[in-house]
């Protein structure tokens, strides 16, 4: 394994994570996929060093599919691919101690583009699990007294602590935006 060291900033605030993000969605996890490098190809025939600098770019997609919209153009039932920084690439690992999504779990996913590219990254230092499963077919249904978990820093949902917190304090920024 190689190991990336990063400092993540401490988002201050879920208003802040709302405003910084370019679509926030509740989606379930439907499968991962193989990761690659941004931006081309995995060089082997250098030293640990440079290896270390290539895998900096790595991505590993997961096709979400959209049970809630809480800002972007997204709808529910829609499926995407976003992207998160971590994975395995010909034998060589990269962990930035980020939260990995898994397979058959709901979050409340910030995303943004990556810039000069077509893919949505993970602002997986805001990121949280909806304590209850709940699929796209039962979006119009989801239980609003379901548990909000914070994965990394807990400062972004700092008040909220279910489906009807985040419902209420969305609606907040809404409204505040449109006044």
């Amino acid at each position: 394994m190689i190991q990336v060291k990063a400092q993540f900033g401490d988002p201050k605030s879920f208003n802040a994570v709302y405003g910084f993000c370019d679509q926030m969605v509740m989606a379930r996890v439907k499968s991962v996929g193989e990761s690659y490098i941004l931006g081309g190809e995995l060089d082997t025939t250098g030293d640990e060093a440079s290896i270390a600098q290539q895998m900096i770019g790595i991505r590993t997609p997961y096709e979400i599919e959209i049970v809630n919209v809480y800002k972007g153009d997204a709808m529910a039932g829609d499926t995407m691919t976003v992207v998160s920084a971590h994975g395995t690439l010909e034998g060589y690992s990269v962990d930035f101690g980020l939260p990995i999504p898994e397979v058959g779990k709901t979050y409340i996913m910030p995303l943004s583009c990556v810039y000069g590219t077509d893919e949505w990254s993970i602002c997986a230092t805001a990121m949280a699990e909806v304590g209850l499963d709940v699929t796209a077919s039962t979006a119009s249904i989801v239980d609003t007294t379901v548990e909000i978990i914070p994965l990394m820093f807990e400062s972004v949902y700092e008040g909220i602590h279910s489906v009807a917190d985040i419902d209420a304090a969305v609606t907040a920024i809404t409204n505040t935006m449109t006044e």
